[in-house]
């Protein structure tokens, strides 16, 4: 909506929201924002230097939009940038990260791997044996910069009808869609649904939801920030298959989610709430900080992000008209790269 009123203002555009902005994986999710991909590093291997450099800038666009809601429209919401940090746990991780920093290198980007002393001075946990520092991403409080985008938007003429659910759609070259509240007509569609797509009939086969879990603890004390060394606001994940991603928040709670992604029956979407998850959750922070353990966690929470097979996004237009635009798939890194596929569409 942002990019359309820029670029057509004299165009009505309306957004239809089933809950509140903000109700799906884009307040739900563990706040990381950042540009890369999952399977970007391998395709710029593929490609060479210059086209992987291109890709790697295609996604940094979209944490560079990310920046400039943060800071030139003041958007406030715990904003920073000062990168993350991918840890190793065993040899088979360091190996990896040996070669991801061959690959940032291969596309022009300096990252530093740290072990030993030199990790301790920037994450103090037995369970890192390495980490590599990649100068790009960080922070956000991803719930505040949804709804100060929302309240942007609107004051730049955009219609937003929140709880307003679409119960179906009829495509042609004018689209008939159907709410609860009664029927729209329009010449274009753009799908923002990601992970509720199926839900209206769409990417049933090519997309699938699955649960991502958060817990945060209580604020720290600084004795316990200075007993794990974590003093520099680095956002962080680790190289296991279900790995975890962790941050602290600008209030000194240590924010994790991750460890498992469970997929439900029949693409079910997640209840907001997995027990097992949670408990996973936390045997996980306390086996990386042992130093924090009986610190009270207070927040518990969970949303659907959408996961493709080969972990890469698809942005396009589809329909016997071509009015059907799409981004779609991000697989955990929608923060930031939805914003890409916004521009582009």
């Amino acid at each position: 909506a942002y990019h359309l009123i820029k670029r057509f203002p004299q165009k009505r555009i309306v957004v239809l929201e089933g809950a509140f902005c903000g109700y799906g994986g884009s307040g739900r999710n563990g706040g990381h924002h950042g540009p890369n991909l999952n399977g970007l590093l391998t395709y710029a291997q593929e490609v060479g230097p210059e086209l992987g450099r291109t890709a790697f800038d295609v996604t940094l666009y979209g944490d560079q939009m990310v920046r400039e809601f943060a800071t030139t429209y003041g958007i406030e919401c715990e904003f920073n940038e000062n990168g993350h940090l991918v840890t190793a746990f065993n040899e088979d991780h360091m190996e990896k990260l040996e070669e991801h920093q061959k690959l940032f290198s291969h596309i022009g980007i300096q990252t530093d791997l740290l072990e030993g002393k030199e990790l301790k001075q920037v994450m103090n946990s037995p369970r890192m044996l390495g980490g590599l520092r990649v100068p790009y991403g960080g922070r956000i409080n991803p719930f505040q910069l949804v709804r100060g985008m929302k309240k942007l938007v609107e004051e730049m003429g955009v219609k937003i009808w929140e709880q307003t659910l679409v119960l179906r759609i009829k495509p042609g070259k004018i689209h008939q869609i159907e709410t609860e509240s009664g029927e729209i007509t329009a010449p274009d569609l753009v799908l923002g649904l990601n992970a509720y797509a199926h839900n209206l009939g769409f990417f049933k086969t090519g997309m699938f939801p699955v649960g991502a879990y958060n817990i945060a603890t209580a604020p720290l004390s600084k004795e316990k920030i200075e007993t794990i060394g974590w003093h520099n606001e680095l956002a962080m994940y680790d190289k296991r298959l279900e790995f975890d991603y962790v941050l602290m928040s600008r209030d000194n709670r240590i924010v994790i989610g991750g460890t498992r992604y469970p997929y439900y029956a029949n693409d079910g979407l997640s209840s907001g709430n997995n027990k097992a998850v949670i408990r996973e959750l936390e045997k996980s922070l306390f086996t990386t900080f042992p130093q924090l353990k009986g610190t009270p966690i207070e927040y518990k929470w969970g949303g659907t992000v959408g996961y493709t097979l080969d972990g890469d996004p698809s942005v396009g237009v589809m329909g016997t008209d071509n009015n059907i635009y799409y981004g779609v798939g991000y697989s955990g890194h929608g923060v930031s790269f939805a914003h890409t596929a916004a521009r582009i569409i």
